[in-house]
């Protein structure tokens, strides 16, 4: 495999069960996923963010990562928990049926394109939550730009 960066691009904020989702968009070539992919992804998130209870500090603040990736769709979901803990939930569907996501039991937290969201984000919650005044909505509003992503 040769490495290439791949684009990254932050979508609208939407809530999803309960939750207040960042949304991150990864494909290969930059182009705009389609809106069924987009939407069989929120389906999925909705289902699996139904499954978790925000916690006391978490302001029910979640993200999310939708990859297009090689050889498969990759649907990550982050929820921010008890403060200063992130969750990870992971889903997957095949290129060749991209809109048919399926819950994954590994323990996958994300890879070498998806970390530097992780990490943003990471420093995005230290910035706007656990200061003296913790700022949900600068934390909504606190979105890594468009571009390139994973490179060393």
């Amino acid at each position: 495999m040769t490495f290439r960066e791949r684009h990254v691009r932050p979508l609208p904020v939407a809530v999803a069960a309960q939750w207040q989702v960042k949304r991150y968009e990864l494909t290969l070539d930059g182009e705009e996923l389609s809106p069924v992919i987009r939407a069989a992804a929120d389906t999925a998130l909705e289902k699996t963010l139904a499954s978790f209870t925000p916690t006391s500090g978490s302001s029910a603040a979640a993200f999310s990562i939708l990859h297009f990736g090689e050889d498969a769709v990759w649907l990550n979901a982050y929820m921010w928990c008890h403060e200063t803990i992130l969750q990870c939930a992971t889903a997957s569907a095949p290129t060749s049926s991209p809109e048919a996501f399926t819950p994954l039991a590994e323990p996958f937290i994300g890879c070498v394109w998806e970390l530097p969201i992780v990490e943003f984000e990471r420093s995005s919650w230290v910035r706007n939550m656990l200061m003296i005044e913790p700022a949900p909505a600068a934390y909504l509003r606190d979105r890594r730009p468009a571009g390139l992503i994973g490179g060393p």
